[in-house]
């Protein structure tokens, strides 16, 4: 038995309408996958290799069945029975790694290999397919997997003029600081803050900045947090205290909470 992953003997089954060429047989597939956990991008990323060995290995199965999220942490990341995917992210987390890490090998180091192997957004199960041209292009063409986020427009908890001023300038400034982050993509905020499930299974944002303002005196507080809008998780929350509230504070506010986004983006990168 191979130490990576088992090859079931039977064909891996087409899922939708009927492919124009044929899938990869199985062990085409075992030989790609090993092609690729042997990598020099993957050699030291012992947890993506288990994911990747796991859920080929189901998916070589053919039983039909969607890969869970919970599976995936009992199995792969060593959680325990008690594991809730609501509270503890990490299988989201590292899924939007991989995407990243094969999409980066692909345009790489396996250019010229014969199978694609893809894990789509929003399913823990890969697919495999037999590359041609239009498929190696799209590969090539496409721009690296991107985490989608939207603004919530600072609250101000203070009733003076000055504070609505401070709250929707510090908001402009870090929808301006954002959009130059290179592995995030912005999208214009429509909604209300209590409909995260609605922006996660229509919108497709992946995230969610919200923060408040407290002004007194010429001191300002400010609150930001970032929420997982898949598990509605708290995923950081930072206070900023100055000691006035002009313009310069506001740029210099906004752009520590940039920074504080860029270090979660490459977390997940």
């Amino acid at each position: 038995m191979d130490p990576i992953f088992s090859v079931s003997s039977r064909c891996l089954e087409a899922r939708g309408e009927a492919p124009k060429t044929r899938l990869p047989e199985p062990a085409e597939v075992h030989a790609q996958v090993r092609r690729i956990l042997e990598s020099r991008m993957f050699s030291n990323c012992e947890r993506m290799i288990r994911f990747v060995s796991f859920a080929a290995q189901h998916a070589l199965k053919g039983s039909g069945d969607p890969l869970k999220e919970y599976v995936i942490g009992l199995e792969v990341f060593d959680r325990t029975s008690s594991y809730d995917p609501r509270i503890d992210p990490i299988v989201r987390v590292e899924a939007r790694r991989l995407r990243s890490k094969l999409n980066s090998y692909y345009s790489s180091v396996g250019r010229d290999d014969p199978i694609l192997v893809e894990f789509p957004k929003g399913s823990y199960t890969p697919s495999f397919c037999l590359r041609t041209w239009p498929c190696v292009h799209r590969v090539m063409d496409d721009p690296p997997p991107h985490l989608v986020m939207s603004v919530l427009p600072f609250a101000q908890l203070t009733t003076d003029t000055s504070s609505h001023s401070f709250a929707a300038d510090l908001t402009e400034e870090i929808v301006h600081g954002l959009t130059n982050l290179r592995k995030l993509r912005l999208t214009r905020w429509n909604g209300a803050s209590g409909e995260l499930e609605r922006l996660h299974n229509r919108e497709n944002i992946d995230a969610l900045l919200r923060g408040s303002v407290r002004c007194e005196l010429n001191r300002v507080r400010v609150i930001a947090q970032c929420i997982d809008t898949t598990s509605q998780v708290y995923l950081w929350s930072e206070a900023y205290d100055r000691c006035y509230r002009n313009a310069l504070q506001a740029q210099d506010i906004a752009r520590a909470i940039v920074a504080r986004v860029a270090v979660s983006l490459t977390d997940i990168s």
